[in-house]
């Protein structure tokens, strides 16, 4: 029996993973063309250096009209070409642009570093021709981000790009103005926007983006203006991430209860948005915002002592089912104490805690006594007292520990707990799960990560009569556990006895953390460095010197 090829492509049509497509493509010739088209357009292709271009550019070009059309996703990630070969693999990659002509996103995420490598001088107008382009993405740097937004016509949906080169007149920052000139066309279907490497100044007024239904900002210059950020975004409903406070603000107590209740009258006359899903912040913004709409997923970041009351009176004001807490512990374990207020025991269900220990000596509030005599029995038994009136039903622990003991008299190092570190390496996540479930009936799930890490510096070879130091990691390491309990049916009763656990399988950890919305804040994966490539060196077991 022999099938027609239009029945052959209905066949591959149902056929998802790439596994299945690539088995499917060893079958027969009229098999691998049809499903090398289907995974063309489920896989984004990825440019990383002169072989990959070379080898996709003949894979391409042996098929351009069979093959090009089926192309939706391509990265240029590409760093290093030699000088003598830039100018061909330039034009390389540029015919690859001109043929896939239904691209719908392209991602440059080394942004400079990548167009001094790719210097042809029809790139970027190329780029700005894709004319189905949905999604860009330009992470970094690059003296060519304003001329590709300037130029390109497609109806972009997703946008995410650095401001840092864009020209403005004397400021550091972004004025919503000049933002808008650069990406007002995109306003009827842009529905998510993430500004990366510099802060924006928000004035009410200006463009406004109908489409977008979340946004991520590096920072906001000057206090946030619900009025402002309301009418840019008028159907916001998915995510709002805030970046970081303006350093200016930090210490400015009149002006943030000015400013919160500015946010709060302007909200109460309805200057608001309906609801939102997640909501990404530090407390000192978020405090000010003063948000009154429904919150389900809140994620506060560098959460420490003296800002308790503010989180008090975050949470009172939007108590979400879903709350992501980044605490630094240099002021101490009472950062623990009274810190989820009554307010929020009815609707969260859903906590993620990520408790940061460092020396680093940024804050003049730290104590160097509190902060080298913090024990690690003593920091659980508050952790675990803190939570043990919530009903909650998944729980995710972070502890991440960074130490820096160079020997550099140009920096303040505070003394740290060598006991609370040594604790902490060696202590057993299945007790500490079981005390969990204990101290919180209700839990149906334990997450458990902990690490860390010590710097200090090397001599490096000597140059011209001088040897120079380098900063280098040492004694990096990463465990990550989750657990439930051993019987279902004694989950959400008041236990007699001890309750034992059982390990869940990786694969269920994955699952259950991605499926119940249990993930970090971008901001916590660039301080734990998790996407990070570690050398043996590096990670092999390490202890300071004394």
């Amino acid at each position: 029996m022999s099938l027609d090829l239009d029945t052959v492509d209905l066949i591959c049509g149902c056929l998802d993973g790439v596994s299945a497509l690539l088995s499917c493509s060893l079958t027969c010739h009229a098999f691998r063309e049809i499903a090398a088209r289907r995974l063309l357009r489920l896989r984004p292709i990825i440019l990383l250096d002169e072989r990959s271009i070379r080898s996709f550019f003949a894979f391409l070009t042996a098929s351009p009209e069979s093959r090009s059309v089926h192309v939706r996703s391509l990265a240029l990630e590409v760093t290093d070409i030699e000088e003598n070969h830039r100018t061909e693999v330039s034009g390389l990659v540029v015919t690859i642009l001109r043929h896939c002509s239904c691209l719908e996103s392209l991602r440059i995420p080394h942004g400079e570093r990548t167009f001094s490598c790719l210097s042809h001088p029809l790139l970027v107008e190329t780029i700005a021709n894709l004319s189905q382009l949905q999604a860009l993405s330009v992470e970094e740097w690059s003296g060519y981000t304003e001329q590709i937004l300037l130029l390109t016509r497609a109806p972009l949906k997703t946008l995410r790009v650095s401001l840092r080169s864009i020209w403005t007149k004397g400021t550091h920052y972004m004025p919503s103005e000049r933002l808008d000139e650069m990406i007002g066309r995109f306003s009827p279907t842009l529905q998510v926007l993430d500004i990366r490497k510099r802060v924006v100044r928000f004035q009410t007024g200006g463009v406004q983006y109908p489409a977008i239904r979340s946004v991520h900002l590096y920072g906001i210059e000057g206090p946030p203006s619900i009025d402002a950020l309301a009418h840019m975004f008028p159907y916001l409903c998915d995510t709002l991430d805030l970046g970081d406070v303006d350093d200016a603000l930090v210490d400015a107590t009149a002006e943030q209860l000015r400013v919160r209740r500015l946010n709060k009258e302007l909200q109460a006359s309805g200057v608001r948005w309906q609801k939102l899903g997640v909501v990404v912040g530090d407390p000192l913004t978020l405090y000010m915002l003063g948000l009154m709409c429904p919150v389900e997923r809140l994620m506060i970041n560098s959460f420490c002592t003296h800002l308790k009351t503010g989180l008090a009176t975050i949470l009172c004001d939007t108590p979400p089912t879903h709350l992501k807490l980044t605490i630094l512990l240099g002021h101490g374990v009472s950062v623990f104490e009274d810190l989820f207020p009554p307010e929020v025991v009815p609707r969260l269900t859903h906590l993620v805690l990520v408790v940061l220990y460092d020396n680093f000596g940024g804050d003049d509030r730290i104590d160097d006594f509190t902060m080298s005599s913090i024990q690690w029995p003593a920091f659980l038994d508050m952790l675990i007292d803190s939570i043990k009136h919530l009903r909650l039903t998944h729980f995710r622990l972070v502890v991440y520990y960074d130490i820096d003991v160079a020997d550099d008299p140009a920096t303040r190092l505070i003394p740290y707990s060598k006991t609370f570190i040594r604790n902490m390496r060696s202590h057993e996540p299945r007790s500490l799960a079981a005390a969990l479930m204990d101290a919180v009936p209700s839990l149906r799930y334990v997450f458990l990560t902990f690490g860390g890490q010590f710097e200090t510096m090397v001599d490096g070879p000597e140059e011209h009569g001088t040897v120079y130091s380098t900063a280098v990691v040492r004694g990096r390491w990463m465990q990550s556990s989750g657990w439930e309990p051993e019987s279902e049916a004694g989950s959400g009763v008041q236990r007699q006895e001890r309750q034992s656990v059982k390990r869940l399988a990786e694969d269920k950890v994955e699952m259950v953390l991605g499926d119940e919305k249990l993930g970090l804040s971008e901001r916590d994966q660039r301080t734990l460095e998790l996407h990070q490539q570690w050398s043996a060196e590096e990670t092999a077991p390490w202890e300071p010197a004394t």
